[in-house]
């Protein structure tokens, strides 16, 4: 009868660790996708007392992701998130920051003037 070799720690703890390397990555990439997805909900959430505030139309506006003309910086952020660019040019003499969202189904760039964003349309 023959005997298998007992494998060393130093062999042990390689496979052991390769592995763990592998769970590690796998762990920290979902936490990466899914912790950089705030909901709608989410967001609303973190702005309850503002979103509170508005009128039944505009929080059901906010609630399915629609914006409109007069939202405020707050109120796209609730509705959309964070914009994929930022950017600040000057419209009627007024400055101007556009919000672009690049993804799939997205709404046209936003700009902001005066406090209150308006579509550059």
């Amino acid at each position: 009868m023959k005997c298998k070799p007992i494998p060393s720690i130093g062999n042990i703890l390689r496979v052991h660790m390769r592995n763990s390397l592998v769970l590690i990555t796998a762990v920290l990439s979902m936490v990466s996708i899914l912790g950089g997805c705030a909901t709608t909900k989410s967001r609303i959430k973190e702005h309850a007392l503002e979103f509170n505030s508005y009128p039944a139309e505009v929080q059901a506006q906010i609630q399915s992701g629609r914006i409109d003309k007069g939202f405020t910086e707050d109120m796209v952020y609730m509705a959309r998130g964070k914009p994929d660019e930022k950017s600040t040019s000057t419209r009627d003499g007024k400055p101007t920051t556009i919000w672009k969202y690049l993804r799939p189904n997205s709404t046209p760039p936003i700009g902001v003037g005066g406090g209150n964003l308006s579509t550059p349309y």
